[in-house]
This record gives C-alpha cells, structure tokens and sequence, in this order.
C-alpha cells in the first residue's frame, strides 16, 4: 500500500510539474501587449457644428481657427472605469504649421459617461460617449502623456474650425482617419 500511494504522490508531481510548464495561451508570448484607454467625445462648438473622435487618455483634440492659429485643446483622463467618470480638461492651445503649443489650462470637470456639460467662458458643449479599453497596436507610437496632438494627425475642416486628433476625426462637414482601427469611424 505505501508503495502505491508514493507512486500515486510521485505522477501527481510529474503531472503537476508537466501542466506548470506548459505556456499559457492568454500570455503574449515574445511581445508585451500595452492596454490603452481612449475616451469617446462628442464637442459641440461655439458656431454649432459637433466633432466626434476617441481620444487616447491624456492625449488632446484640438479645435482651432486656422486663420488665427488659436483654439481649444480637450484632454480626457479616466477617473474611474467603474463608476464610468472622466475628468476633461481644456486647454487654450496655438496651432503653428505641424506644432501645438499649450498656453494654459482653461478649466476642468468631471463629466460621467453619457453626460454631457458645457465647459469654458467660450461655451463648448462635451458629452462622453464612451470609454474603451483595448490592445495598443504594436505599430503605434508612444506618446508622453498630456502632450499635444503631433503629425501624423487626422484634421477635417469644419466652417472656419479645425479639428484634429491623433486616431480620427468625424464632424457634421466630413471625416478622416490615421488609419488601422480608426478607420471605422468614416463607415
């Protein structure tokens, strides 16, 4: 009888042993997979016209007058995934040929998920759509977080309003995408 049950203990630890190194199939092998959340807004400007774009957290969409340069940069960061919250903050931005340049923060709130709230002495309506979670794709740069939009951007000229955005952009005059996944967005 001891002789089975060490035989028993000894192709217990063999199996064990055996199922231990065997890799898992929901671990990425050879590459980290970088998780990213984006935000999905909906900003209704001063003039009326709406612009519709996912925005990477603490990244910015910009809406500026092209023929001054000036404008509003909107940066999103999640405050809570389960209560579903996301503070905005607005910026007064300068857009010079392919630079943004921050010149100060304007104002923040906090605005829940299918809220929407007017936000800046120059009222901007923001509703957040959505917030999604998703696998950064591997051909995607880095960027620093709260830094300004940076070429390659996707912008669509809307009446005198300039949007632009790192993934893409849909507005009541048309649409643009930075390719890949934002693409779906101009369907």
């Amino acid at each position: 009888m001891n002789r089975n049950r060490r035989h028993l203990i000894g192709c217990l630890v063999i199996l064990s042993m055996m199922i231990l190194s065997v890799p898992s199939l929901n671990y990425s092998q050879g590459r980290d997979q970088e998780i990213i959340t984006s935000v999905s807004l909906k900003i209704t400007t001063p003039k009326g016209h709406w612009a519709k774009a996912p925005v990477v957290e603490g990244q910015m969409i910009t809406i500026v007058d092209p023929s001054t340069g000036s404008g509003y940069g909107f940066v999103p960061v999640v405050r809570s995934l389960k209560d579903r919250g996301v503070e905005l903050k607005m910026f007064q931005v300068i857009k010079n040929a392919a630079e943004v340049k921050v010149l100060k923060e304007v104002e923040s709130t906090e605005i829940m998920v299918g809220a929407s709230r007017q936000i800046g002495s120059i009222p901007f309506e923001v509703k957040v759509l959505a917030i999604t979670q998703d696998l950064k794709d591997q051909d995607a740069p880095s960027k620093p977080v709260g830094d300004p939009p940076s070429l390659p951007l996707c912008c669509v000229s809307c009446f005198d309003e300039l949007v632009c955005a790192t993934c893409g952009v849909v507005t009541d005059c048309g649409c643009c995408c930075a390719g890949g996944r934002c693409c779906g967005l101009c369907r």
